[in-house]
């Protein structure tokens, strides 16, 4: 097996439905457990909302949760969650995002984000894994 592709199948079994790492994703954004950052499907939606909780369910507040457009590297959104891991981001114009939510001792969670006119409103419910 090429190391590259070793990388991959270790992440996702690890991660579960992650993708594994690559270089196209975000850049400076905050990531409380290590240098790994974990990619998920993507989210099509005309606005997102969610919780972010550890991998047993526990509500993680004041957890990071940011957004970066594709292609820049100035971070748009930079809020954190409330006391019971909850989130809104605001009105976002159409486009293609990066969403990554981390929080101290836990690894950078990245979801590729399309806003889009008619996506409905969708809920992210983050699961973060602690950083090693």
């Amino acid at each position: 097996m090429r190391p590259a592709l070793a990388i991959v199948a270790f992440s996702t079994a690890l991660a579960g439905s992650t993708w594994g790492q690559d270089t196209r994703g975000p850049t400076g954004m905050y990531n409380g457990g290590n240098e790994r950052v974990q990619y998920a499907r993507p989210i099509r939606a005309a606005s997102l909302s969610g919780t972010v909780a550890d991998i047993t369910g526990v509500p993680v507040p004041g957890a990071r949760v940011q957004v970066q457009a594709q292609g820049q590297k100035v971070l748009i959104v930079d809020i954190k969650a409330g006391e019971r891991g909850g989130f809104r981001l605001p009105q976002l114009r159409r486009g293609n995002y990066w969403i990554g939510i981390s929080a101290y001792g836990f690894d950078l969670h990245v979801w590729e984000l399309h806003i889009v006119r008619f996506g409905g409103s969708k809920k992210l419910n983050a699961r973060l894994h602690v950083g090693t």
